[in-house]
C-alpha cells in the first residue's frame, strides 16, 4: 500500500513540476531527444552488426552432412 500512495505523489509531483517549470522542461527535452536518437541508432547498428557476425559465423560452421562423417567409421 505504501508503494501506491508513493507512486501516486510523485506523479502529482512531477506532474506540477512539468507545469510550474515548462519553459526549463522544454528546453531538457529538446537537448536530450536528439541525444537519446543518436544513442538509440547506435545501439541499433551495433545489434545489426552482432546479429550479421552470428549469421556468417553459423554459415561457416561445418555441418554434419555437409560431406563431413557425423560418426567415425568403426574397425
Amino acid at each position: 500500500m505504501i508503494h501506491l500512495i508513493a507512486g501516486i505523489v510523485t506523479v502529482v509531483l512531477g506532474v506540477w513540476g512539468i507545469i510550474a517549470w515548462w519553459h526549463d522542461f522544454g528546453e531538457v527535452l529538446r537537448g536530450l531527444i536528439p541525444l537519446l536518437l543518436v544513442l538509440g541508432g547506435l545501439a541499433a547498428v551495433g545489434a545489426g552488426f552482432q546479429k550479421t557476425l552470428r549469421e556468417t559465423e553459423n554459415e561457416n560452421v561445418e555441418k554434419p552432412g555437409d560431406g563431413a562423417p557425423a560418426h567415425p567409421a568403426e574397425d
